[in-house]
């Protein structure tokens, strides 16, 4: 519920809000899952992505490579949150300006694509 309280405050240019939001919903995630669970890496990402916005480039940095170390551990390092995420941190080292980083990064998303398209079910 709260996710799509989130999506809906910002399809409306609701943005302190959906950010505050979805904070509330990491802090239920971390209660009720812990701190190292699929899901609270998801909102761990979603809060990383509006704090980003917010020009907190540096907080949301943390927050990204958080979700990304626990969804690559738990999910794997194919599995499509592990790459989304990977590529919402590559999106932000585009934002600083940090090109070095963000080749590395654009690198290891596409060799994990080439990857997770070429294994068998």
């Amino acid at each position: 519920r709260l996710g799509q309280l989130v999506r809906q405050l910002a399809s409306e240019g609701k943005y302190q809000e959906a950010l505050q939001s979805a904070r509330n919903r990491l802090t239920l995630a971390e209660q009720t899952y812990g701190e190292e669970h699929a899901m609270t890496a998801t909102c761990v990402n979603d809060v990383a992505t509006f704090t980003q916005a917010f020009g907190d480039f540096d907080a949301a940095e943390a927050m990204f490579e958080r979700a990304s170390k626990v969804q690559r551990k738990l999910l794997g390092d194919c599995h499509p949150h592990s790459i989304a995420t990977l590529q919402n941190l590559a999106s932000l080292y585009s934002v600083k300006g940090d090109k070095t980083k963000e080749e590395a990064i654009h690198f290891l998303v596409q060799a994990l694509q080439h990857s997770a398209s070429h294994q068998t079910p």
